[in-house]
């Protein structure tokens, strides 16, 4: 009866060999390394894309209104969540659906809030009875309006 030859009897030395060729085997290869962190940029780059799509949006400035400020054609980055942690005060520039079509948005600037009285004599801003220096203004209005509560 033939036995199975036996596998020589390894020395301390060639053992720790053939335990780092095994080791050197399992590593991923180049390929495989390029591809997986080619794979987590691209999904960190989208996860960003989503988070910042959520909490902004990006509004086309369409006409005249807004200059010199803004100017028509103008791209506008807006902070979404602005106003569900903090008031409306004068000056501040809002982004907001047109009330007749509400596939358009409107960008104006905030000049009365709730409950002030605002008009307008001579080309000249009066709110709450005071004059209104608008500096932001390239051309002052011309006319009047009535007093607007």
């Amino acid at each position: 009866m033939s036995q199975e030859p036996t596998p020589p009897e390894l020395s301390p030395l060639d053992r720790q060999n053939v335990v780092s060729l095994e080791a050197a085997d399992s590593r991923p290869s180049a390929f495989r390394r390029i591809l997986s962190e080619a794979i987590q940029t691209i999904g960190l780059a989208l996860l960003l894309f989503l988070i910042i799509n959520f909490l902004s949006a990006r509004i086309r400035v369409d006409g005249r209104s807004m200059e010199p400020t803004f100017h028509d054609g103008d791209y506008v980055i807006v902070n979404r969540l602005a106003y569900r942690f903090g008031e409306l005060q004068r000056g501040d520039v809002v982004v907001f659906p047109f009330p007749l079509n509400g596939e358009e948005d409107f960008i104006k600037r905030v000049i009365a809030l709730p409950g002030d009285r605002i008009a307008i004599r001579n080309g000249v801003l009066i709110l709450n009875g005071a004059l209104i220096e608008e500096d932001y203004l390239e051309v002052q209005p011309r006319g009047d309006m009535q007093e607007m509560i």
